[in-house]
């Protein structure tokens, strides 16, 4: 019901974010409309899609999942009204492909002002510290850690030719905390 009110301390006061959390289960609709609102009014490195606040992997993929279809749906909605939107699909593990990626954005849109590095797996087979295998340790590290320093390291230069940018890193809960069953993750 605060909504307006939300979107203003987070547009104002650099100490404000806003996590959209549990939202999305519990009124998708009104978090939809709230999300495109948000868009046109505040840098959206201030908005959490997803805090990823629960127990179980399973229960925050499923969440994360539905958040992102709800984010999908919100930015369908921006499209639909004219709004842009393009999509090329690349690994942001592999340096050609965010360079092709980057390449893409810049031809498309004539610059880029934002860039959202959300990218990040938790393979089924890691485990314990002790039985995760080194080839799904360097996989989790190249899409979740490689990948943001790739992105980045590619649009730094035009956002910087710009004079105005916004990097927004993305993470669940194990950004700020570790997970004892998710270690490379």
């Amino acid at each position: 019901p605060y909504g307006d009110e939300l979107i203003a301390l987070a547009k104002h006061f650099p100490n404000v974010w806003v996590d959209l959390c549990w939202a999305w289960a519990i009124n998708p609709a009104s978090t939809a409309e709230f999300v495109r609102q948000f868009i046109h009014a505040v840098p959206v490195n201030k908005l959490f899609a997803f805090g990823g606040d629960t127990f179980f992997p399973t229960t925050a993929y499923a969440f994360t999942v539905q958040a992102r279809r709800w984010l999908a749906r919100a930015l369908q909605d921006i499209v639909d009204a004219g709004g842009t939107a393009r999509f090329l699909a690349g690994d942001v593990s592999r340096d050609a492909d965010v360079r092709r990626l980057v390449d893409f954005a810049l031809a498309s849109f004539g610059g880029l002002d934002v860039i959202y590095n959300n990218a990040g797996i938790s393979p089924g087979d890691d485990d314990t510290p002790v039985n995760t295998s080194e080839a799904t340790w360097d996989l989790t590290f190249d899409v979740n850690v490689k990948g943001v320093w790739l992105m980045t390291k590619h649009v730094v230069p035009h956002m910087i030719a710009r004079k105005k940018s916004s990097i927004a890193n993305f993470s669940s809960i194990h950004g700020l905390t570790g997970g004892s069953n998710v270690p490379p993750y």
